[in-house]
């Protein structure tokens, strides 16, 4: 997913290097927050954030907090990643711009293309043909 994701943005360094793909791990009251990303562009790091487990008992209320806090810091890495997937490449968007503005005001090159039309004869002895 996270190589899909690079494609997507051309292989952009500086945003290839903010991607992160986000998995949730969750087993009866336990869950778990996974993460894939690659900040240097050459390695791919795996992070597993803490363990979290669903209270059941209201003296814990800290540990749902905790819960509730790391759900939304996955949902906020993955509309970071949405943001940067959607946002124009800045290159791309420069050389569209550049077409758009340019589009019909510019002259074809002004250069002189003469065709090769023949070779130079080679000079013909006549002490030769005798």
């Amino acid at each position: 997913m996270l190589v899909r994701l690079c494609e997507f943005v051309h292989f952009e360094e500086g945003k290839t290097r903010q991607l992160q793909v986000v998995g949730l791990l969750h087993a009866g009251l336990k869950l778990q927050v996974l993460r894939i990303g690659s900040p240097k562009g050459y390695v791919s790091v795996f992070k597993r954030e803490a363990l979290n487990e669903v209270p059941v008992e209201v003296e814990k209320l800290k540990d749902l907090i905790k819960l509730l806090a790391s759900v939304w810091q996955m949902k906020k890495m993955i509309m970071d990643c949405v943001l940067i997937v959607n946002n124009p490449s800045s290159q791309f968007a420069e050389e569209f711009l550049d077409e758009v503005i340019n589009n019909g005001m510019k002259t074809p090159p002004s250069t002189i293309a003469l065709p090769w039309s023949l070779d130079t004869p080679t000079k013909f002895s006549i002490q030769k043909a005798k």
